[in-house]
């Protein structure tokens, strides 16, 4: 008979807290398309994605020896602490600093230049949507190294 899956977290594997990792591991799927489609929701106006982010990231064990033994973090408070740690040691704090400060530059620029030139600046959703979507195609399908 085969072993159930469990659920975990991936940190070395992740980005941020590894969830999205775990979660592409769990599902068979590929995690730069699981990152893109959650970054989409949550531009798309899905709130409620980065609470559940947030909570997979507390509730979820850290590895799959502890997933597989059905051991849950101890606390909350100490998964927390573990969490905090994970994020300053990655350095995505100094990162995430770095693209929301180039972010809000590009949006500052962008809304600045279309107020002068409102004919060009204009966004077209309906361009918009299948123009990423095909950019993103494009990039799953450049990526190195994926599962085989």
């Amino acid at each position: 008979m085969r072993e159930a899956k469990k659920l975990y977290r991936r940190p070395n594997g992740g980005k941020i807290f590894g969830v999205a990792a775990g979660l592409a591991e769990y599902f068979e799927l590929d995690v730069t398309l699981l990152r893109v489609v959650l970054v989409v929701l949550v531009i798309a106006g899905v709130g409620v994605i980065i609470p559940i982010y947030l909570l997979l990231a507390l509730l979820l064990p850290k590895n799959e020896a502890q997933a597989r033994a059905g051991i849950s973090s101890a606390s909350a408070k100490a998964n927390l602490t573990e969490l905090t740690q994970e994020f300053k040691d990655k350095g995505v704090v100094n990162r995430s600093k770095h693209y929301l400060g180039v972010g809000l530059i590009v949006l500052g620029a962008w809304l600045f230049l279309a107020q002068l030139f409102p004919q060009i600046f204009t966004i077209r959703w309906q361009f918009l949507w299948p123009l990423a979507l095909i950019i993103v195609g494009g990039l799953v399908l450049l990526r190195k190294g994926g599962k085989k």
